[in-house]
């Protein structure tokens, strides 16, 4: 193969790579951090690049929703309106087909799936802003660090002949955080005497941030001895 042959080569397989149509799959949670038994909040955002005339828009996804620690994600999931606010109007709305279901075997919901209602529409979710496909929530009951990420049964765009066409790239976004004890009340690994100071400052008072207001799991409103009692009972534990 000559130099000639090879620049070409390159050139072209560059071009490929610059073209290639990509769905991205992102994971957000309402927090950084959580005490054991709280409710994690979750979001799954999709969006395609690049748009233009070999890219008019997603056709379809059906998404998983994975924990690493296999906490249970317990239904009800709900879809992103109309794909996550797209402003597109109901007639170009999509909607949930299947999804929710949690097996015993596999603690992960299946087959979020979205596809247009009716006739084919044309342009949803491929301007580079990412839309909410769904949403949730779920009771975290296992301690350390946990990451969220979503994974892709299926993603189709509409071509340039506007058929349905997988994906060529997929990127997934996932995310990333930690669930300690409720004792540990700033979230750095031990129960001691930063916690304690906290509490103290917080004393017969509202809770500030971080919240002192550790029982029940989801606070009552006031720090005072029911919140130092877990304090106490978890001290120096990490």
């Amino acid at each position: 193969m000559n130099r000639m042959t090879l620049l070409t080569l390159i050139v072209l397989l560059a071009a490929t790579w610059a073209s290639a149509i990509e769905i991205k799959v992102k994971v957000e949670t309402d927090q950084p951090a959580y005490h054991i038994g709280q409710t994690v909040s979750w979001s799954i955002y999709a969006w395609s690049v690049p748009a233009g005339s070999s890219n008019k828009g997603v056709a379809l996804i059906a998404a998983n929703l994975n924990d690493s620690q296999g906490e249970a994600l317990q239904p009800p999931m709900k879809a992103g309106l109309e794909f996550a606010d797209t402003g597109y109007g109901l007639d170009e709305a999509f909607m949930l087909v299947t999804g929710g279901t949690v097996t015993s075997t596999a603690p992960r919901l299946r087959d979020m799936t979205v596809m247009q209602m009716g006739v084919k529409q044309l342009n949803v979710g491929n301007d580079n802003v990412p839309r909410l496909l769904a949403h949730g929530e779920y009771v975290v009951t296992k301690l350390g660090d946990h990451t969220l990420e979503a994974s892709l049964n299926g993603a189709n765009y509409w071509n340039y002949y506007e058929n349905a066409t997988a994906f060529e790239s997929k990127t997934f976004i996932p995310v990333t955080f930690g669930v300690f004890s409720r004792g540990d009340i700033n979230f750095d690994g031990a129960v001691d005497v930063l916690d304690l100071a906290l509490l103290a400052g917080q004393w017969l008072n509202v809770p500030g941030s971080p919240s002192a207001d550790v029982e029940p799991v989801d606070g009552d409103g006031l720090v005072d001895l029911a919140d130092f009692t877990i304090v106490a009972s978890e001290w120096l534990m990490d």
